[in-house]
């Protein structure tokens, strides 16, 4: 049965596609992080920033090709689309940092919690902030 056809909507569909493009990125993240750092010696720090970008600009038109199919930025808007969808990414990123740093508590162990928790924060951010800033989709959530 597909998602949309659910009987009880827990989650908007696009949120979930959202989520989805999201752990896409991740990948890019990771590979391009080991391409820069690993294979080219780059420093890690450099090497992190390159893959942050990359996966944000491959986060941002896949989701516009997918997610927001219907509310689809095109022509020279798609760059102000991408520097829009650069600052409320980065801003849940630190959202996703903050939220982890405060849950973890070394003598518990529960880093994995933590992240994970943050990445929730900074996801809701992202799909919310995006969706009303960049898509300019008034129905979110």
């Amino acid at each position: 049965m597909p998602i949309h056809k659910f009987p009880v909507k827990l989650l908007p569909v696009r949120f979930i596609l959202f989520v989805i493009v999201g752990l896409i990125g991740s990948g890019f993240h990771l590979l391009t992080l080991w391409i820069f750092h690993l294979i080219l010696s780059l420093q890690f720090i450099s090497a992190q920033a390159i893959a942050i970008v990359v996966a944000m600009t491959g986060n941002y038109f896949i989701n516009n090709n997918f997610t927001f199919r219907d509310k689809r930025i095109r022509g020279i808007k798609l760059l102000s689309g991408l520097f829009s969808f650069y600052l409320v990414c980065s801003v849940g990123a630190v959202i996703s940092m903050a939220t982890s740093y405060w849950l973890y508590h070394p003598q518990q162990n529960n880093w994995i919690l933590a992240a994970m928790a943050g990445a929730i924060a900074g996801s809701l951010w992202n799909y919310y902030f995006s969706s009303l800033l960049t898509w300019k989709d008034r129905k979110t959530l």
